[in-house]
């Protein structure tokens, strides 16, 4: 018999999420996941550093050939990672 306190683990695990403030973390992982298999091999291997917070997206590229190219595409980029971690977390990408 279930009790009035009994909970799904799904939402069990969205509270412990949102309390102890992981959102950022989780969504980092991935985005960085995501990064790997949308942009492919000769993007991931220039790609030093994924960081993501409040609604930024940081991405270090090694590359300034790469990263102006990337540039031109952002918005592209932004609307590909939302929809593969679907969610609308990304407002912005920053390339570093």
């Amino acid at each position: 018999m279930r009790s009035s306190q009994d909970k799904p683990l799904q939402e069990v695990i969205k509270q412990l999420i949102n309390h102890y403030n992981l959102n950022n973390k989780l969504m980092q992982v991935q985005i960085a996941s995501a990064w790997d298999t949308l942009m492919g091999a000769a993007v991931s291997k220039q790609t030093n550093d994924i960081y993501f917070a409040n609604g930024k997206l940081y991405i270090k590229i090694e590359s300034s050939v790469l990263k102006n190219e990337l540039n031109f595409g952002k918005d592209k980029i932004i609307a590909l990672l939302n929809r593969h971690t679907a969610s609308q977390s990304i407002k912005e990408l920053i390339l570093i």
